[in-house]
């Protein structure tokens, strides 16, 4: 029978508690940390996840201790989201539930290794093992994160497992509160379009803005100009009928609309 010793439970107490602290601007990175205080592993990549009607979108992929000698982070990325499209278990994204998974329990070793995905992503950055946590709350799939070694390492064990399923509802519970799809941010974007006609862009913009990032901050996020960001920006005081940004932030919080996402 798997268990948790004294120490074992402290430190699982103290992760929990990093997932709760975090800010929203930096809770992913606390995420990873709190899960390597659990589980060793050598490098961790995750994605926010969008849920369309038929589809679930991979968003804002993020890298943790992405090896500088690797290939680029942002490539092998667009290349996993590509590739994954066909990975039998791609299925799963549809269960309503939480999943704390190695591949090795979904997939046996020798097909894992003679995918494209495993020839073209893993094999690239010398890593071979992989455990999944895919989050999910009121049949939301929220985001992903992959936690990866290298064959030296081993794969990753059932207590180890264990730890990660022990701590993967507090994670999904404050990631949930994130997510621009969870019912209060439903509410929130509907009343930003209805009322004062906001775009998607503009209200992603307008989330941002009122975290008082600046138009630089606001354009490295979504790709986009610095210039264009102030197009928006302009756009965004105009509907709201706001002189400037911080009339808008101000306007947000006294009407209970200030839109987060993560």
């Amino acid at each position: 029978m798997l268990y948790l010793d004294e120490n074992e439970c402290r430190v699982m107490t103290m992760a929990v508690l990093k997932c709760y602290e975090a800010s929203v601007d930096e809770y992913r990175q606390a995420v990873f940390e709190a899960l390597e205080s659990l589980v060793p592993f050598a490098c961790g990549v995750s994605f926010m996840m969008m849920n369309e009607a038929d589809a679930k979108c991979h968003v804002r992929p993020l890298s943790y201790k992405w090896s500088p000698e690797a290939p680029a982070f942002e490539e092998m990325a667009a290349r996993a989201i590509r590739l994954g499209k066909s990975y039998p278990y791609r299925s799963l994204e549809w269960r309503k539930e939480s999943l704390v998974f190695r591949d090795t329990d979904v997939l046996s070793e020798e097909f894992l290794q003679n995918s494209d995905f495993y020839q073209q992503v893993r094999k690239p950055i010398g890593m071979h093992y992989s455990c999944k946590l895919w989050l999910v709350k009121n049949n939301l799939l929220l985001g992903k994160f992959g936690l990866l070694r290298p064959k030296e390492m081993g794969n990753f064990t059932d207590l180890e497992l264990m730890k990660l399923r022990c701590i993967e509802p507090h994670i999904a519970q404050r990631l949930y509160r994130f997510h621009p799809q969870n019912d209060t941010n439903q509410r929130i974007r509907l009343v930003l379009k209805q009322r004062f006609g906001l775009t998607e862009r503009e209200i992603e913009i307008t989330s941002l803005l009122c975290r008082g990032w600046s138009n630089r901050q606001i354009g490295e996020r979504v790709n986009s100009a610095e210039s264009t960001v102030k197009k928006h920006v302009y756009a965004i005081c105009k509907k709201m009928k706001e002189p400037n940004r911080a009339s808008v932030m101000c306007r947000c919080v006294l009407e209970g609309v200030m839109p987060k996402c993560i």
